[in-house]
């Protein structure tokens, strides 16, 4: 796979590599995604909103929390 992503500031980068239904843990909780490879410094793992939707993630930025539901709900 080799494709482009457009960054928010309008940057487009390569990404030559998808990595399919890779496990993800947060806190001992257990998810899975679709990763694709590109080199951005500020960022270690971007969850786009198709992740976030699947996961129903809920989002408060006053308490600075994101909720998910895992596969057990």
């Amino acid at each position: 796979m080799n494709c482009r992503i457009s960054l928010p500031n309008g940057q487009a980068v390569e990404c030559p590599i998808l990595y399919k239904q890779v496990l993800i843990v947060i806190v001992e909780h257990e998810f899975t995604g679709n990763l694709i490879q590109f080199y951005m410094s500020e960022f270690n793992i971007i969850l786009g909103m198709d992740w976030l939707t699947t996961h129903e993630a809920n989002i408060d930025g006053r308490d600075l929390k994101v909720t998910l539901k895992d596969p057990e709900g």
